[in-house]
């Protein structure tokens, strides 16, 4: 409880710093709320014995919008009022919050201060966690969490970014993040991330880019946590421009992570090259191709070609748009539901939008992604996969209704963690056409 008041005052304290520092200031607000009516047949993600529900949120909110000469910030709150018609000691009070700031230092120096925070009760609720612009604080939690007992999360980041030339750039910062369980058979866990980078261009065609990052994670909360971890990853990257659109590059990143208790410390070498290419302002492909080996300290250690990267296009048309992204490498999967520790991957996702009518528009999305968790006993794997399709109707300039349907699954060798989950959610929003205006 008072780690949410300390978030709560934060939060305020931002808002107040903001309104205090922004001389002829604008600010626009936006308020809104709406109305979701839920069903799911699998409300608990269960491989064995499926319990359906009907969930109703109502959910106010608002989006404040300032800007000034040299400083600026959007936050952001929605609470939600959630009743379950069958698991009624499911009803809760969702909250989702985000505060995203920077202010001007000097002409070439920026700093920028972003926080993020929900609580939820849904075990896909993570999925929902992004800023106002759209981009995501928090890493996506891939593992898999089966209940219902609320959990909160909150990731608080603080970056300071210098430009010295045409295309260079120092930064540096710092990255805190909380994930509390009600849970018991859950892990709490906290971390603290300060890292530093710098982008160099010694020649007009040649540069090099080089990040330093230490993670630091504390485990709590069960009877056995995940053991204590420090994590240092360094890279150093040397580009070669061959055009506008085109450049090529030798990579080197290099992992240690050091455990405090019985867990096992290893190091990951990956040298690569690889591409980065901008074929147009909806497409680029940026690919690293490599070998990469794990060492760990007793046991044998993991290695294999490297395919690190992502590809992205966009094909834009008269009354819609198609999207298609993939990628693949490995990651740690920490942090999260569950602790699986190194993660080989590969996803891909697309999402296509179509205006049938000019306030009838409809959707369709689905993706994969295949896990592989090399540090389980059996070398766990999951293939996750969501296919989504909806359709979205505004009778009015500031009404909106939305109905939709996603079908999610699990297909894992760990058969306690498979499920698969039908999602149909029909809303109504109501939105202001224009913000109201405030300030000078």
């Amino acid at each position: 409880m008072m780690n949410n008041k300390r978030i709560i005052l934060l939060f305020f304290l931002g808002i107040f710093f903001i309104i205090n520092n922004a001389y002829g200031f604008q600010a626009d607000f936006t308020p809104r709320i709406s109305v979701d009516e839920e069903y799911s047949d699998n409300i608990y993600l269960s491989s064995r014995i499926k319990e359906h529900d009907y969930i109703t949120s109502i959910t106010p909110g608002f989006t404040l919008d300032f800007s000034g000469r040299r400083i600026g910030a959007t936050i952001s709150y929605e609470p939600s009022l959630v009743f379950y018609k069958r698991e009624t000691d499911n009803n809760t009070i969702r909250h989702s919050a985000q505060f995203s700031g920077w202010s001007d230092l000097g002409k070439n120096t920026r700093l920028e201060l972003n926080n993020s925070f929900m609580r939820t009760e849904d075990p896909l609720g993570e999925d929902d966690l992004f800023l106002e612009t759209g981009e995501s604080l928090r890493d996506p939690d891939h593992t898999v969490r089966q209940s219902r007992e609320p959990y909160y999360t909150n990731t608080t980041s603080l970056n300071l970014t210098h430009q010295f030339g045409a295309a260079d750039f120092f930064r540096m910062g710092y990255i805190y993040d909380i994930l509390q369980n009600e849970n018991p058979e859950d892990d709490d866990n906290k971390s603290q991330a300060p890292y530093i980078g710098l982008t160099y261009w010694f020649m007009p065609d040649m540069g090099f880019e080089t990040d330093f990052s230490y993670t630091r994670a504390k485990y709590s909360g069960t009877d056995d946590p995940a053991d204590d971890s420090k994590e240092f990853q360094g890279s150093l990257r040397l580009i070669k421009r061959f055009s506008r659109h085109l450049e090529g590059f030798i990579n080197y990143n290099h992992i240690i992570m050091n455990y405090d208790g019985d867990e096992e410390d290893y190091k990951v070498f990956d040298p690569s090259i690889g591409i980065n290419y901008a074929i147009s302002d909806d497409a680029h492909i940026n690919i690293g191709i490599g070998y990469f080996m794990q060492d760990r300290e007793e046991s044998d250690g993991d290695s294999g070609l490297s395919l690190s990267g992502d590809i992205g296009k966009t094909w834009d048309f008269r009354r819609g748009s198609i999207g298609l992204t993939g990628a693949m490498g490995y990651d740690e999967a920490n942090l999260g539901a569950e602790n699986l520790g190194f993660e080989k991957y590969y996803e891909i996702a697309c999402i296509g939008e179509y205006g049938l009518t000019q306030r009838l528009s409809a959707n369709i999305s689905y993706s994969f992604r295949r896990s592989k968790y090399v540090d389980t006993d059996e070398n766990r794997t999951d293939r996750t996969s969501s296919f989504g399709a909806g359709c979205r109707y505004a009778p009015t300039r500031w009404i909106f209704l939305n109905l939709n349907y996603q079908y999610n699954t699990v297909a894992s060798t760990d058969r306690e963690d498979e499920y698969d989950e039908n999602r149909v959610v029909f809303s109504i929003s109501f939105v202001p056409e224009r913000p109201w205006r405030l300030g000078s």
